[in-house]
């Protein structure tokens, strides 16, 4: 049985990006893994997890760049869970996240990743 749980705050106005790589996303509180990220837009992203996250959680994202990416290893940025669907594998879910006031650089790395980490 799938369970889904979104909120009104999950209307997107940007398209995802599917990603060629699925980056590990970390809770910068508590240094835990959430899952992996799949896709991502300049708004939010979408999350490969095997935790449930329920909407309208903030938290901090620390998500590992790919190798040689740019001069950081790690982007951290605040987003809210708006969107929490069980996948066909009742083990994981999938989370969507809405970034909230992502500054300059940020906004630059994301933009990157678009252009060369996408299919």
């Amino acid at each position: 049985m799938l369970t889904t749980s979104i909120t009104p705050a999950n209307q997107r106005k940007s398209v995802r990006h599917s990603l060629m790589y699925y980056l590990n996303t970390f809770d910068s509180n508590t240094q835990q893994l959430l899952g992996h990220l799949i896709d991502i837009s300049i708004e939010g992203a979408m999350l490969f997890s095997t935790k449930s996250i329920p909407c309208g959680d903030k938290l901090k994202l620390h998500i590992e760049l790919p190798a040689g990416f740019s001069d950081g290893r790690f982007l951290d940025v605040e987003a809210e869970s708006v969107r929490n669907i069980r996948d066909i594998n009742p083990d994981y879910h999938n989370v969507g996240f809405r970034f909230i006031d992502l500054d300059s650089r940020s906004q630059e790395v994301i933009e990157s990743l678009i252009d060369y980490y996408v299919f």
